[in-house]
């Protein structure tokens, strides 16, 4: 399977990504996920889990207009 990597199709292709790359190559077993990882399930999940947080205005417009 071809991937990003492999057209260099990513931002700044000569710099951080370009020694990602080199190390994902090198040890293709990697694992970044930590033990307190979860899986993505909505928007409100990053709410919940103070990923992201909503003033009070945005949450003012959003309940008048949806």
């Amino acid at each position: 399977m071809k991937s990003i990597l492999d057209d260099n199709n990513y931002w700044n292709a000569n710099d951080i990504y370009s020694k990602y790359s080199n190390v994902l190559r090198t040890n293709p077993s990697i694992n970044l996920k930590t033990d307190t990882a979860k899986i993505y399930d909505k928007p409100e999940q990053l709410i919940n889990e103070k990923a992201m947080w909503l003033s009070n205005d945005y949450k003012n417009w959003i309940s008048k207009n949806y």
